[in-house]
C-alpha cells in the first residue's frame, strides 16, 4: 500500500513539475511573442536570430488578440528581409483570425470599458452594437469619480471618460490634478528648505572659521610688530605677567618712618551772650587830607 502511495506520489510530481514546465514555456513565449510585437510596432531594429526563431503564427494571434494593425507583418517582413530570411504571410493571417475571435467577445469587451481601454472596431458588422453595449457598461463602472480622483492625482488623463457624458468623473479628476500640483509644490519646497537649510549651516561653519582665522592672524600681527619696534629700539610696555629686571647698582636701604606726633586739639570757644557784649565806642570820624594841585609851570620869555 505504501508503495502504490508513493508510485502514485511520484506521478503526480512528476505530472506538475511537467506542467509547471509546460507553463513555463508557454508563458515565456508569450512574453517573447509580446517583446516581438512591441519591437515591430515601434519601428526598432529585429536581430537576425529573432526572425530566424520567429512564428508568424503566434505573432498574428498576439495582433489580432490586440486588435493591431495587419500592417505590422509588412514592417516585420521588411526588417527580416534584409537578413536573407523569408516569411510566412499565411500562417500570419491564420493566426491573426484566431486572435481576433477572441478579441471580438462580450467578456472581452468588458473588459476593456472596465479597464478603461478604447474599444477598436476591427470585429464583424453583425456583432459590432453588441460588443459597443456591453462595452459602455464596462465603460460606466470604469468613469466613476473614484478613478477620475486617482487618475488626476497620479498626473494622467482618460481619452474615454468624455466630460460632457460623465461631468462628475472629470471634476473629480481637476480636483486630483490640483491636488497633485500641491503636493508637487510642497514637494519642491522641502527640497529647497532642506538645500538652504545645508547652505546656512555651511556658511556658517566657513564663518567660525573665518573669526578664528583672522583672531589668529591679528595675534601674529601684533608679535611681529612688536618684534619689529624692538629691533628699531622701542621700548615697549613690560606686560604684566612678566617679572621686572633686577637693576645692577644696589639699592638704597629705605629710612623708618617717623611717627607724627598727635597735634593738640584747641579748645572750642563758646560764643558769649549778647547780653554780656559791650558795645564798642564809636570813633569820631577822621578828616581826610585835602590834595593840592602842583602850581602851574611858567615858561620864560
Amino acid at each position: 500500500m505504501a508503495r502504490i502511495i508513493q508510485a502514485s506520489f511520484v506521478s503526480t510530481s512528476a505530472a506538475s513539475a511537467s506542467y509547471s514546465h509546460t507553463a513555463l514555456a508557454a508563458r515565456a513565449a508569450s512574453l517573447t511573442l509580446v517583446s516581438l510585437a512591441l519591437l515591430v510596432g515601434g519601428c526598432s531594429s529585429i536581430s537576425k536570430s529573432t526572425c530566424e526563431e520567429a512564428n508568424y503564427y503566434q505573432i498574428g494571434y498576439s495582433d489580432g488578440r490586440q486588435a493591431d494593425s495587419r500592417s505590422n507583418f509588412e514592417r516585420y517582413h521588411n526588417q527580416c528581409s534584409e537578413y536573407g530570411i523569408a516569411t510566412d504571410r499565411e500562417a500570419y493571417n491564420q493566426g491573426y483570425q484566431a486572435g481576433l475571435l477572441e478579441y471580438c467577445t462580450i467578456d472581452n469587451a468588458l473588459w476593456l470599458g472596465e479597464s478603461g481601454s478604447r474599444f477598436r472596431y476591427v470585429c464583424p458588422a453583425q456583432q459590432t452594437a453588441e460588443l459597443e453595449a456591453y462595452y459602455n457598461q464596462g465603460l460606466r463602472r470604469y468613469c466613476v469619480p473614484a478613478e477620475g480622483y486617482q487618475l488626476g492625482l497620479n498626473g494622467q488623463q482618460s481619452s474615454v471618460c468624455d466630460g460632457s457624458q460623465y461631468p462628475t468623473f472629470h471634476q473629480a479628476w481637476l480636483q486630483g490634478s490640483q491636488q497633485k500640483q500641491r503636493d508637487d509644490r510642497k514637494q519642491q519646497l522641502v527640497e529647497e528648505l532642506q538645500h538652504l537649510d545645508a547652505e546656512i549651516a555651511r556658511l556658517d561653519s566657513d564663518r567660525k572659521d573665518f573669526h578664528k582665522r583672522l583672531r589668529e592672524l591679528q595675534t601674529r600681527q601684533r608679535l611681529l610688530n612688536m618684534e619689529y619696534q624692538s629691533l628699531l629700539g622701542i621700548n615697549w610696555p613690560v606686560p604684566v605677567s612678566r617679572p621686572l629686571p633686577k637693576p645692577d647698582h644696589p639699592e638704597v636701604p629705605k629710612q623708618p618712618a617717623v611717627p607724627k606726633q598727635p597735634t593738640p586739639k584747641q579748645p572750642i570757644k563758646k560764643p558769649k551772650d549778647r547780653s554780656e557784649q559791650q558795645p564798642e565806642p564809636e570813633q569820631p570820624d577822621q578828616e581826610l587830607p585835602l590834595k593840592r594841585s602842583p602850581p602851574p609851570m611858567v615858561r620864560p620869555q
